[in-house]
């Protein structure tokens, strides 16, 4: 496995790992640069930032397995909800977390982190969900493993699971 950073001096915007062929696409937590926008501006924004991320490492936004949106405000889900569906890849939706949480004075209503998976010239991570199995008979929804991690769980743990977990998606994306 290697791994290939886009850094700033405290954070990575985006980190790739290589998987033999098949890529792991992190891509760090993005907010607007235009905070006088309403969460609908802020979100097509970030949005557009994604896009282009994705795209300097090979991808597009039908390759997104996983989303985590940050918003300011619950009040705001329905808002960037709708931006978020129009948006997406049609198909099989990316897993999705969306969390509200109280800022002090945080001029950002949104922030959106999301990893992406794919094998160049192979196509998109996410039909895995509908075409690979991983034991005869259960799909790979049914055969999904979920990692368990505490906040006190030791570096090496979160090592070896992480390993253990990217080992499974490169085998199962070379199906």
């Amino acid at each position: 496995m290697s791994t290939d950073r886009e850094s700033r001096p405290r954070f990575s915007d985006v980190t790739v790992a290589m998987l033999g062929e098949s890529k792991l696409i992190f891509i760090a937590g993005q907010v607007a640069e235009d905070t006088a926008l309403d969460v609908t501006g802020q979100t097509l924004e970030i949005l557009a930032f994604i896009e282009g991320l994705l795209a300097r490492a090979g991808a597009r936004r039908e390759h997104i397995v996983s989303a985590h949106i940050y918003l300011a405000s619950a009040e705001d889900y329905v808002a960037m909800n709708s931006v978020w569906s129009a948006w997406v890849a049609p198909g099989p939706a990316p897993a999705r977390a969306t969390v509200s949480s109280m800022q002090t004075k945080n001029p950002y209503k949104v922030e959106i982190e999301v990893t992406a998976a794919f094998t160049p010239d192979r196509g998109s991570a996410r039909n895995l969900n509908s075409n690979v199995t991983h034991r005869e008979g259960d799909s790979l929804r049914d055969s999904a493993r979920v990692l368990r991690l505490s906040p006190t769980s030791r570096f090496e743990e979160i090592e070896a699971t992480l390993s253990q977990a990217a080992r499974h998606l490169a085998w199962l994306m070379a199906k």
